[in-house]
């Protein structure tokens, strides 16, 4: 009897075992998808963005979810190392920290001086500035004013936050603002130094591109566009390209600080 009460145990131990075994692998091969609770309100509610949790540290509460081939060739390996905890965080002045470090004077301008847009960018992403362009021709206003030559201006204003790191040494510049003084295509004649004819024309950079982009100082030129720093004398520094969703066009130099 107690030879037959030990085999009786150790089939119910057996048996016990089997069923433990079997329900961890059932519950190891079909695991339940870890969804947050941010990301379930934002599906209940239709919306595709990223969820206000996600994105703290961030000057813009809402942002929406970039698709993989919205910026196209900006020059970014796949492979590129990215550490996301740069350009996320804020100090405690509520700055972002890179937006400190890139404060300072950015200028897109012609070899030969003939034209750039310039602008101061603070450490909160503010920044203000002008565009200025002369054509030496004269000429006659339909008004009946003459004018010696043409001088295209533009005072402007705006802010940047900073986006979604794309490489150790890239990252998204998102505009929040921009508006400037007068209004579009406004003209006039001044005469205080012969008659210069003013015309209130956009800001190349700034108005005609849709996509932004800040570059660090180790950015490697072949991944940016064309940057001549022998232009201004100066060392690589940070740059600011801009672009539409293809691809970045040109860059702004940052030729001193503030």
């Amino acid at each position: 009897m107690r030879g037959r009460r030990y085999f009786i145990i150790a089939i119910l131990l057996a048996s016990q075992t089997i069923n433990l075994c079997g329900c961890a692998t059932a519950n190891n091969s079909n695991p339940a998808p870890a969804i947050s609770v941010a990301n379930e309100t934002a599906a209940e509610n239709g919306s595709t963005g990223t969820p206000e949790a996600e994105l703290e540290g961030y000057s813009v509460k809402y942002k929406e979810e970039l698709n993989e081939d919205e910026f196209g060739d900006l020059g970014i390996d796949e492979d590129d190392d990215v550490d996301s905890s740069v350009g996320t965080s804020v100090d405690d002045s509520g700055n972002d920290p890179l937006l400190y470090e890139a404060a300072g004077i950015y200028v897109f301008a012609s070899g030969s001086g003939a034209w750039e847009t310039r602008f101061t960018m603070d450490q909160d992403g503010t920044f203000t500035g002008h565009y200025s362009a002369q054509d030496i021709y004269p000429g006659t206003m339909q008004n009946g004013d003459s004018y010696e030559a043409t001088f295209y201006e533009r005072h402007f204003s705006g802010r940047f936050s900073i986006g979604e790191q794309l490489s150790d040494s890239s990252w998204k510049l998102i505009p929040e603002e921009y508006s400037f003084e007068g209004t579009d295509g406004e003209e006039w004649v001044e005469n205080d130094e012969g008659a210069i004819r003013y015309v209130n024309s956009p800001a190349p950079g700034l108005e005609d591109w849709s996509q932004f982009v800040l570059y660090g100082p180790s950015m490697p030129e072949d991944k940016m566009p064309y940057a001549d720093w022998n232009l201004f004398g100066i060392p690589k520094d940070y740059a600011i390209g801009f672009g539409d969703e293809n691809e970045m066009k040109d860059v702004f130099l940052r030729i001193g600080k503030e």
